[in-house]
């Protein structure tokens, strides 16, 4: 598996990662961001560009590495399980939930610096960007990040970062 070997190209890349998340929320999604694992895909890419690292942008799939996974596929071939516990997390690291009542049943936000980051999917769609505060006190229950919420898969962190 490819791995960011030095702490100054792990730090670059969450660095990275959380600018290009944010810029995605300030400005407006880039034209092939549309659901959540495509935001994902988009700041993970830019972020190892940026960063310059020496492994290719591709995701680890079932038929190998390729430039599309989606959230499902993103957190079981391309991360690690942190914790249950969203405190867990830090700056890059990611958020998956399981929704089977859900026409795409995973979903994934990335963590910044106190918040979280998500699109919402669906036509047009949007990209949110709540407190992490906030999302622990989130008026629909399967979107809190807790331990005692079975939707709440866990706090992942990609599989670069070792």
């Amino acid at each position: 598996m490819r791995r960011l070997e030095h702490p100054a190209d792990r730090a670059a890349f969450r660095r990275f990662f959380v600018e290009i998340a944010e810029s995605q929320y300030e400005n407006g999604p880039a034209p092939e961001v549309g659901d959540c694992a495509a935001l994902l895909r988009f700041a993970y890419r830019e972020a190892l560009r940026a960063a310059r690292a020496k492994i290719p942008p591709l995701f680890e799939t079932a038929a190998g590495p390729r430039h599309f996974a989606d959230a499902k596929t993103l957190q079981t071939r391309n991360c690690d399980f942190v914790d249950r516990d969203w405190r867990a997390g830090a700056p890059a690291d990611l958020l998956f939930y399981l929704n089977l009542d859900q026409n795409r049943p995973y979903h994934a936000m990335a963590l910044t610096n106190g918040h979280a980051i998500y699109h919402t999917g669906g036509k047009p769609g949007e990209i949110r960007r709540p407190a992490l505060a906030e999302l622990a006190l989130h008026p629909e229950p399967r979107w809190r990040p807790a331990r005692g919420n079975p939707n709440f898969l866990g706090v992942y962190r990609w599989r670069i970062l070792g």
